[in-house]
């Protein structure tokens, strides 16, 4: 009965570990970077086409910016201080649109995820670079995804202040005149351009917001465009 149970509860962990895997992704024939489950994660290169998106979207969310070193033996532990009672979707990704890359895992609240960077992310030079991955939390909402910052704490980098602010990177496929922001009811901010595609856009909240679902708003104009865009995004700090 105990060999039964042990049994069990490792098809049980492997099969969660599996869930987490997107089966849209169709991996590299590199075994050792293809993207797989990885014990607590699914991570690795993938094939796919250029999409371009011509719409703003959330690409990293994150206390103060993301870093780590490239460097052996490195090891990033991901966290969530905002108020949550639901997991959390975790997801980094390539931000050059051309940099087939990924990472999906679950993180409980309360919970810590241990990610070796050693496995994948610094065995290619582009991934081995920070500013080139975006990373994102978020819990499904109906129609919409509301983003829960996430904290990278470094093993060999300096550590993330707990006053860091909240950075937003917004990035689309098209270049931009300007672009402005309004967190709830707060000034609208203006950023002037041009931004070029495919770049991110930071946008650093202002410290020490409240905790709570918070609304971030904005309006851009697309270059060669009169007309002005808007989009609506929510987070839970």
């Amino acid at each position: 009965m105990r060999w039964l149970f042990l049994i069990l509860l490792i098809f049980e962990n492997l099969a969660g570990a599996s869930g987490q895997c997107d089966s849209r992704l169709k991996p590299t024939e590199n075994t050792v970077l293809q993207y797989k489950e990885r014990g607590n994660r699914c991570e690795g290169f993938y094939r796919s086409k250029v999409s371009n998106n011509s719409s703003l979207t959330i690409v990293s969310c994150t206390w103060g910016n993301f870093r780590f070193k490239n460097e052996k033996g490195e090891l990033i532990t991901l966290s969530l201080p905002s108020a949550t009672d639901k997991p959390v979707n975790i997801k980094a990704h390539g931000i050059p649109v051309d940099l087939y890359y990924r990472m999906d895992a679950t993180l409980n609240p309360g919970k810590t995820l241990n990610w070796e960077a050693d496995a994948v992310l610094l065995k290619d030079t582009r991934t081995a670079r920070a500013y080139n991955i975006g990373l994102v939390a978020y819990q499904s909402n109906n129609d919409s995804r509301v983003y829960v910052p996430v904290a990278a704490k470094s093993k060999l980098a300096s550590s993330t202040k707990k006053d860091e602010p909240v950075v937003v990177q917004l990035m689309g496929g098209i270049r931009l005149v300007y672009l402005s922001w309004q967190l709830d009811s707060g000034k609208w901010q203006k950023m002037e351009g041009p931004f070029r595609d495919g770049k991110p856009i930071p946008i650093k909240l202002p410290a020490n917001l409240k905790k709570g679902k918070h609304t971030l708003e904005i309006k851009y104009r697309p270059e060669n465009d009169t007309r002005e865009k808007a989009g609506r995004f929510y987070l839970q700090l």
